[in-house]
């Protein structure tokens, strides 16, 4: 709990954190510790879900989604194949993994998912 004070008003504001991650934190730290697999096991008893990356510019917002993307080329970013090595791979590749996993998994045990996967990616950039 992090608590505010507002010096003119003498008002008080508190904020409740899940986590706090440091610089040293990795792509894995940041996906496990933010329950992001618990959202994904939501999924399948029918939920929809959202991550959402709130920031100011600069605080690594595309980095923790996307993962490193700098060394790649175009056309390797959109090839089919991830070049990504997996410890730099951001929140969607780690999620979207993970999806086909737990199907894969669970097709042993004759269970049938209807799958429909829709990602929407939207940046949103307000420059004062």
């Amino acid at each position: 709990m992090i608590r505010i004070i507002n010096a003119k008003s003498s008002e008080e504001k508190q904020f409740k954190f899940s986590c706090v991650l440091d610089r040293n934190s990795s792509q894995e730290d940041v996906f496990k510790k933010t329950e992001i697999p618990f959202l994904i096991h939501k999924l399948f008893e029918g939920y929809n879900t959202t991550i959402f990356a709130y920031g100011h510019t600069g605080a690594g917002k595309t980095y923790t989604m996307e993962g490193n993307l700098t060394e790649l080329s175009e056309r390797e970013i959109n090839s089919t194949k991830s070049n990504i090595p997996f410890e730099e791979e951001g929140i969607i590749s780690r999620s979207i993994r993970s999806i086909y996993q737990i199907i894969n998994q669970n097709s042993n045990q004759n269970l049938k998912y209807n799958v429909l996967n829709k990602l929407g990616l939207l940046f949103l950039f307000t420059n004062l």
